[in-house]
């Protein structure tokens, strides 16, 4: 259905939000424009509001997207951090994209919280 990806000045932190269904072509999209965000800004700490996310991909589609960023030299400087959607099937997903992308050296978490996640990706 949509997202956006703006830059957090304050907390020097990416920020995607995706909502509703997403197409795959969206979502590579909203991937693409974040990526774009991190080399304009060298900024290395990604926030994905993805509460009001809902299952719309396949396992291969979650795999697909964690080799989209290995191929990228500062990816050993990211971390995200993942707000948890409410759609039990679209956590599943995202429970699928954590695994696989901690298996390939991402630094990536789901939280219940906002707090949390900003705590976490600022090291307090």
């Amino acid at each position: 259905m949509g997202w956006s990806v703006n830059f957090n000045d304050k907390a020097g932190v990416i920020e995607t939000n995706y909502e509703g269904r997403m197409k795959k072509e969206e979502l590579y999209e909203a991937i693409n424009a974040t990526i774009l965000l991190i080399k304009e800004k060298n900024a290395y700490l990604l926030f994905g509001d993805c509460m009001n996310l809902e299952h719309d991909h396949t396992i291969f589609d979650i795999y697909e997207m964690v080799k989209t960023f290995e191929n990228f030299d500062f990816v050993g400087q990211m971390k995200e951090a993942i707000l948890m959607p409410v759609s039990k099937e679209a956590l599943s997903d995202l429970r699928f994209y954590e695994t696989a992308a901690r298996n390939r050296g991402l630094n990536v978490r789901l939280f219940n919280d906002k707090n949390e996640a900003f705590a976490w990706l600022s090291g307090k």
